[in-house]
């Protein structure tokens, strides 16, 4: 484990469980669809250096996408590296839907009323 994914663990709450795999292992040891599936399943967020993005759609597999689980760019040579995963953790994410309809989580029922619109009004501002 490098320093900046022991540094992870501490860092925020959204970093539960942590599992660095590298672009080798995931070409061997993540090769079958079976275990892209269990990969995909196992975690709630995927981060990924942003340098290697183009190259992750065919190694992880069409379940990832199915999912809604895409890798979440993070530049690892980044200064302040861990405030770059910070940011990743609190974002929102929206996949573009094929149809007429879309959704936007903007956010939790644990949040107070302004907080609320706030987050809103900032979504809708883009």
């Amino acid at each position: 484990m490098s320093r900046n994914s022991q540094h992870l663990t501490s860092l925020h709450p959204c970093v539960m469980s942590l599992q660095v795999v590298g672009l080798s292992k995931l070409r061997t040891k993540y090769e079958s669809h079976e275990a892209k599936r269990q990969l995909c399943s196992s975690y709630d967020l995927f981060l990924a250096d942003e340098r290697i993005i183009p190259s992750l759609p065919k190694l992880i597999g069409k379940s990832f996408f199915k999912r809604k689980k895409q890798p979440i760019p993070v530049d690892i040579k980044a200064a302040d590296f861990p405030a770059t995963v910070k940011a990743a953790c609190e974002a929102t994410y929206m996949t573009p839907p094929n149809g007429t309809c879309i959704s936007v989580r903007v956010a939790r029922s644990s949040m107070s009323q302004q907080e609320v619109v706030e987050n809103a009004a900032a979504a809708l501002k883009g």
